[in-house]
């Protein structure tokens, strides 16, 4: 969904929903511990439900968004571990002249239990060609 602002920003919503389905067959393998209650559950098949959010915001200059691709963790015996992840983006674009633009970015992934993520990038480009 997206709404467009007074001033030509926009601020845009969206939300996923779905299905995925996890399979394994641990009845194959060479085992140490043969009492393990992974490997005695050694043929399984789930169907887990998924949802995810997001918001974005556009300027004519920068953006930056906000994502929860995983809403509802999911924990069935530590067989299929699923963690709600977040992902906050954006971005700008600095004029160095009338032709070029740099446009910085970022991207921080979080998840909990695991080690914070970012991703940071940097574009230039030349009359609307990406050098």
């Amino acid at each position: 969904y997206h709404l467009k602002l007074d001033n030509k920003d926009q601020l845009s919503f969206g939300a996923t929903a779905g299905f995925s389905n996890y399979n394994n067959d641990l009845s194959s393998g060479n085992y140490w511990d043969a009492n393990d209650n992974i490997i005695n559950n050694s043929k399984t098949s789930v169907w887990i439900p998924k949802f995810g959010l997001g918001a974005f915001y556009l300027a004519k200059d920068y953006y930056v968004g906000l994502s929860v691709p995983t809403l509802l963790d999911y924990d069935k015996h530590n067989l299929y571990n699923l963690k709600r992840h977040f992902y906050l983006h954006g971005g700008y674009n600095y004029d160095i002249d009338a032709q070029w633009v740099l446009k910085p970015s970022a991207l921080i992934k979080f998840a909990p239990k695991a080690p914070l993520q970012t991703d940071l990038n940097c574009r230039i480009t030349y009359n609307n060609l990406i050098m």
